[in-house]
């Protein structure tokens, strides 16, 4: 990609495809806040887009579109569901911790309600559920930029091509952040359940009433046996005849 041709690429500005991704004001209200996050993966794509800014000036422009492909894209969007997830699962430990302060839960015995490395798994998998749409998109900005690359001119239908994969790439990445606030919403609710449960637990009673019967038993035996109304077994018969003597 050389000459004059050059000139007409142009990388857009991604604040205004990204939509909701991008948004400076407050977004979808959460357990964890995902507002960092979210603008974490929106600052990704900003700064990759002025390194492609920057390579167009220097007239390196095949690296200029390389550099806002869709192995960034992919990369950044796992980086924000990986984010998001960890996020979603501390949260979620720490509501179970919290509920077993309040109900005395031993410790041993809440580790078998934390989510399992499994459900772990899961949660991420929920909240990345947009990946699959995302990355058909990707594809398609990823033949976008072959074809691009393969013809030097870049003011005619391919370039047209390109910026409209671009376009839809950003709008399926909002769709994909929607879709996992969406999913935060719906692991906490299914999770809430669960962390209830363990808000619950009482301590179990007969243990209690096991041990104070024995103890009565106990008693009732003894009082019997130092009392002479039974015969002490000779194990006790030395105390029992110190008790008598001294009685």
């Amino acid at each position: 990609m050389t000459g004059a041709s050059e000139t007409a690429l142009t990388v857009p500005e991604f604040g205004g495809l990204l939509g909701r991704v991008a948004s400076t004001r407050a977004g979808h209200v959460s357990d964890p806040p995902l507002d960092g996050i979210r603008l974490a993966l929106a600052t990704d794509l900003f700064e990759a887009a002025g390194q492609a800014r920057d390579r167009v000036e220097a007239g390196k422009t095949e690296e200029a579109v390389r550099a806002i492909d869709g192995s960034l894209w992919m990369s950044a969007w796992g980086r924000a569901v990986s984010a998001a997830s960890a996020a979603l699962i501390d949260r979620l430990e720490q509501q179970f911790h919290d509920a077993a302060c309040i109900s005395r839960m031993p410790t041993p015995l809440l580790k078998r309600w934390l989510p399992t490395e499994a459900e772990r798994l899961a949660i991420t998998a929920h909240l990345g559920k947009g990946t699959g749409r995302l990355e058909q998109v990707l594809e398609s900005l990823d033949q976008a930029v072959a074809a691009l690359l393969e013809r030097p001119d870049t003011g005619g239908a391919l370039l047209t091509q390109w910026n409209a994969a671009l376009d839809l790439s950003a709008r399926r990445l909002e769709a994909a952040w929607i879709d996992l606030e969406e999913a935060v919403v719906r692991e906490q609710q299914r999770w809430a359940v669960e962390i209830d449960n363990v808000r619950r637990w009482r301590r179990p009673q007969w243990p209690m009433w096991v041990a104070t019967l024995a103890l009565v038993a106990a008693a009732v035996y003894l009082g019997l046996v130092f009392g002479g109304f039974m015969e002490p077994p000779a194990v006790l018969r030395p105390a029992a005849e110190f008790f008598w003597e001294h009685l």
